[in-house]
Order: C-alpha cells, then sequence, then structure tokens
C-alpha cells in the first residue's frame, strides 16, 4: 500500500502530457531514452520525473525493477498512442519497470458527505485561465481542482453499477495549460473503446453545473470528424440525451440520490446509445423510429440499385424542406444561428432550374444545393441538364448535390448523401441529357 501523497505525486506527473508546453516538453523528452518505467494506472512514468523521496517509497514497496514481457507489449502500444519516439522494436532489450500493484479506488474517496458546492462555485471563475506550473497560487488552485472537482466526478463514475461497461475515469483538471471547462468520466462497451460515443458524469465549471448523460467526443487531437459529430448530433436531436443540475440547485441531494438518478437515465439511454454507434460507425438505421428528419449515412458506401427515376413534385418539395431543416439544423449545433436564419429556397430566383436552396458553411462561405429525391434506395436515373452540369462546374468550390433516397412521405423521414463539386465529378452521367449512373 503506497501512501496517498505519492498516488497524487504520480496522477500528477501523467498530467504533465496535457500541461503547458514546457511541461509537455519535459515529459516527451523523458520518453527518448529511458530504460526504468513505473506502470500506474495502465500508464508509464519515467523513473528520472519521479522525485527522490518517491523513487524510495516505490522499491521499499514493490522493490527494484523488473523486466516484464506483457508490459512491454503495453508500453509499445503506449509509445504509439502518444506519438512517443524511441525505438520500440527493442524495448524488451533495455527496458524495465516498477509495477504499482494497489487499490486506487482511494484515489477518488470522498471524505465530505456530498460536493462542497460553495468550494466548486469559487472554483468555477478559474475555467478557460492560463495555468502556470511554476506559479503556487494557480498551482493551489490546481490542487484543489483535483481534489473537489476532478476526484468527485471519479467517485461518481465509479458509484454506477454497470459492470459491463469500461470505466474510463477523468484524469486532467487543466489541458495544454488551461485549466479545464469541465471533467467527464467515461462509460462505453469494452467493444466501443474507440468508437467515442459515451454515456458520461461530470462537472461544468463554465456552465456551473453537474451533468450527467449521453455524448460524444468533440474536441481534442483524437476526436470524431466534424461530420460524425453532426451525425450524433442530427440523430439525438429533440431526444432528451443530458440532465444538468445547477450548483445552486444541488439542496440537499446526497451522493444516493444522485447515483440512483443517473443509473435509471443511462438505463433509459443504453438503446439510444448502441443505436447512434450503429448510425455513425456502421451506417446503420432504422428509419421507421425517425420523422421529420434526415439522415446522413457515408457517401463512400454505394446503397443505390438501378431502379431509381424522375421524384414527383411532392416527394421533391418535402425533399428541399427537410435539407433546409438539415442545414439549419447544422449551423445551429455549431453555434451559427445568424447563418441558419439566413438559409433559403431558391424557387423565385434565377438560379431555380439548377439550385434549390442557398445555405452556407460555419465560415460563412456559400453553399448551392441542388436536390434529387427518392422513395427507394437509389437516386439513379435523375435527370440533369447541360446547363446544370455547366453551372456546377463554375460554382464548383461551393456546388453541392444533397440525395435524399429511402424518403417517405408518411414518416417526412430519409437518407442523406451530400457531394460537393462539379455535377460531373461527383457522380457518373450519361450525355446528352444526363442521368446520374
Amino acid at each position: 500500500m503506497i501512501s496517498k501523497s505519492l498516488k497524487y505525486n504520480l496522477v500528477g506527473l501523467l498530467d504533465l502530457r496535457e500541461g503547458d508546453q514546457e511541461q509537455q516538453d519535459t515529459y516527451i523528452e523523458s520518453f527518448k531514452n529511458e530504460s526504468i518505467f513505473v506502470h500506474f494506472l495502465n500508464e508509464f512514468i519515467p523513473i528520472e520525473l519521479v522525485n527522490e523521496q518517491s523513487k524510495k517509497e516505490l522499491i521499499s514497496v514493490f522493490g527494484d525493477s523488473i523486466i516484464n514481457l506483457s508490459v512491454d507489449k503495453q508500453l509499445s502500444d503506449f509509445y504509439k498512442k502518444h506519438n512517443l519516439k524511441r525505438d520500440i522494436n527493442t524495448i524488451a532489450d533495455s527496458i524495465s519497470y516498477i509495477i504499482v500493484e494497489d487499490d486506487y479506488s482511494s484515489i477518488n474517496k470522498i471524505d465530505d458527505d456530498f460536493i462542497d458546492v460553495k468550494l466548486v462555485e469559487s472554483l468555477c471563475k478559474y475555467q478557460g485561465r492560463t495555468y502556470k506550473a511554476k506559479d503556487q497560487t494557480l498551482k493551489a488552485i490546481g490542487q484543489k481542482l483535483s481534489e473537489n472537482v476532478l476526484k468527485t466526478t471519479n467517485f461518481w463514475l465509479d458509484q454506477i453499477p454497470f459492470s459491463c461497461y469500461h470505466k474510463e475515469p477523468e484524469r486532467y483538471w487543466q489541458v495544454a495549460g488551461v485549466f479545464k471547462q469541465y471533467t467527464w468520466g467515461k462509460l462505453f462497451f469494452p467493444q466501443h473503446q474507440n468508437k467515442k460515443v459515451f454515456l458520461t458524469v461530470g462537472i461544468n465549471l463554465k456552465e456551473m453545473c453537474l451533468f450527467y448523460g449521453l455524448d460524444c467526443l468533440r474536441s481534442g487531437t483524437s476526436k470524431l470528424s466534424t461530420d460524425q459529430i453532426l451525425m450524433f448530433d442530427h440523430y439525438t436531436k429533440d431526444k432528451n440525451t443530458i440532465v444538468k443540475i445547477p450548483l445552486d440547485k444541488i439542496g440537499n441531494t446526497s451522493w444516493n440520490t444522485l447515483v440512483k438518478d443517473t443509473t435509471e437515465f443511462f438505463k433509459q439511454l443504453e438503446p439510444l446509445y448502441s443505436e447512434v454507434v450503429d448510425y455513425i460507425w456502421y451506417n446503420q438505421v432504422n428509419l421507421s423510429s425517425i420523422s421529420h428528419q434526415l439522415l446522413r449515412i457515408n457517401p463512400d458506401i454505394h446503397f443505390f440499385t438501378k431502379k431509381g427515376g424522375d421524384s414527383d413534385k411532392e416527394l421533391q418539395h418535402l425533399a428541399i424542406s427537410l435539407v433546409v431543416d438539415y442545414e439549419r439544423d447544422s449551423l445551429e449545433f455549431s453555434d451559427k444561428s445568424n447563418l441558419a436564419s439566413a438559409i433559403k429556397t431558391l424557387e423565385n430566383e434565377e438560379d431555380t432550374n439548377v439550385y434549390d436552396i442557398h445555405s452556407f458553411n460555419n465560415d460563412g462561405s456559400d453553399k448551392y444545393i441542388k436536390v434529387i429525391s427518392s422513395n427507394n434506395s437509389s437516386i439513379s436515373g435523375f435527370k440533369l441538364s447541360e446547363s446544370d452540369v455547366q453551372r456546377s462546374i463554375v460554382d464548383e468550390d461551393k456546388s453541392y448535390i444533397y440525395g435524399v433516397f429511402n424518403l417517405s412521405m408518411k414518416q417526412k423521414s430519409g437518407n442523406l448523401i451530400i457531394k460537393k463539386g462539379a455535377f460531373n465529378k461527383v457522380f457518373d452521367l450519361n450525355p446528352v441529357v444526363y442521368t446520374i449512373d
């Protein structure tokens, strides 16, 4: 059993990876030629980063470093994951480990009955501010965040009785030298470890609230793509996926109540969690359960048969209406309400014979959209004129085709693919009146 102070020292060394530039450089440099690592919380800490007192305690409890072939493989993966430099093929010949085997649950043990709301509220003003390790005041604030925000988040996570889920605790109260705006602990099925969709609990310092629900990885180097984040937001639109409890409304809430409410809500979200993963990563979606909405699918997967043809006016009108809603939602999700309100259809414009909608990218640049629609799984056979194709060549950087298919008049829903560029480049066309093949 190691001391509490040593545990927090080791956790602090793991924090260097997400610290300011100087801390990150120190962390990365220490991995280049190190031959002894502390294996802790399934992470690796070069021994040169550990102070002498901590080294003595580690050796007295766990003995001298040893060679371990199974841990070698984990270290190789660790180097790859974090883009660390070393000849990983020679690890087995040169590396040994002090393996810390301990009950880590005490790291997240909460001494008080519940959250110290007043203290957490006082810490909220530091979110988003620059952190400097040499500033003793900021260092003390960081310690308070670790004790009262990060540890509280992980204690909450630990209490959720979902044994079939993998739990990934929050480890950082600052990222890249900035105090974090929120903490979150994540739960996901082991087979979804790399899917970046999860159930989560945490404390949002910016919004001054506790939160729990379903979310996805929206920032960082390993985040979902922009398109995948939009797919998540569209799929969960108008669904109750996040519960927020303002700090000043916590009142007499207890851990028992919070854990019970969180667990019940997660049970309700379980089907949606699996559906979202299937949709984002495997293009699997049951449209019969979707109404008044389009769901985009991966354009690289070819769903089309050869049974398409002209869509009727009623179907085309619905498709245009749903695409307008899709575009507005996409911009709203990205906090671009001013652009969302400026979207318009081109029914009475001179471009009506080419494009159907004038929309915008997040940066404000124009998108001119041609909508093609079908009530089956094909958009083959939809006719484009020579002038359509020539105009799209001129407008190549802002010309889009939105293919709406499996469109249901009853459900007012369908699948969507998006193609950008000149029409003759994004589809195979047959002249003289071009037909999508």
